[in-house]
């Protein structure tokens, strides 16, 4: 995939995604935030750009882990 369809699918989502806190219906602001993630998804696992599943998999492992429950 070219660089600048993955700019242009990239500035999509978040316009969508920016759209989407702006709305004041529920289901239209959760159906703008699905298109906006599949968008970043496609971007990420079809493009192969290595620059961004590199941001990725750093954004993935800051994530706070959870807290095992006892049992």
């Amino acid at each position: 995939m070219a660089w600048w369809i993955s700019l242009l699918l990239l500035s999509m989502a978040a316009l969508l995604w920016k759209t989407s806190c702006d709305s004041t219906d529920d289901v239209i602001a959760l159906l703008e935030r699905i298109l906006a993630t599949t968008l970043m998804l496609v971007v990420v696992l079809v493009s192969r750009n290595l620059l961004l599943e590199t941001a990725v998999l750093i954004a993935a492992v800051q994530l706070p882990g959870v807290p095992r429950r006892p049992r």
